[in-house]
């Protein structure tokens, strides 16, 4: 019986396919999948005292939450370990499908700004690759 036919990788080869040496692999990147304002904000007691800490180009956490009584599709947003609100009902059944899947997913913080009593925070969503 002969040996199946086997590549022999060398450390400097490891060292490419772990990303290192700046060498960008195909697929190797953030995949921007769309635009959403964070809802619920305006449910969150202490939003004016999170507001000054959060700035454009920061990365939040997304969470599922499959047992949501209002939304089997609900996303959770966090900054830390606060939650900011959710990705809003009319934009998250796909991405909670793929997050189910075993998908990551992270938002970036475009813009925020006040409209009267209510923070809108643009962000876009990513899918981690």
């Amino acid at each position: 019986m002969s040996a199946p036919n086997l590549v022999k990788f060398t450390p400097s080869m490891l060292n490419v396919l772990a990303g290192q040496h700046g060498i960008t692999l195909p697929f190797d990147r953030d995949i921007f999948i769309i635009e959403i304002h964070v809802a619920g904000t305006s449910y969150r007691d202490d939003i004016d005292k999170i507001e000054p800490l959060l700035h454009p180009g920061q990365m939040y956490r997304m969470v599922r939450e499959p047992a949501n009584k209002f939304d089997k599709f609900a996303i959770e947003i966090y900054f830390e370990d606060y939650k900011l609100g959710y990705v809003p009902a009319s934009q998250n059944q796909i991405v909670a499908r793929l997050m189910d899947a075993g998908k990551m997913f992270f938002c970036k913080l475009i813009r925020k700004h006040w409209k009267g009593s209510w923070l809108n925070l643009e962000t876009e969503v990513y899918m981690k690759d």
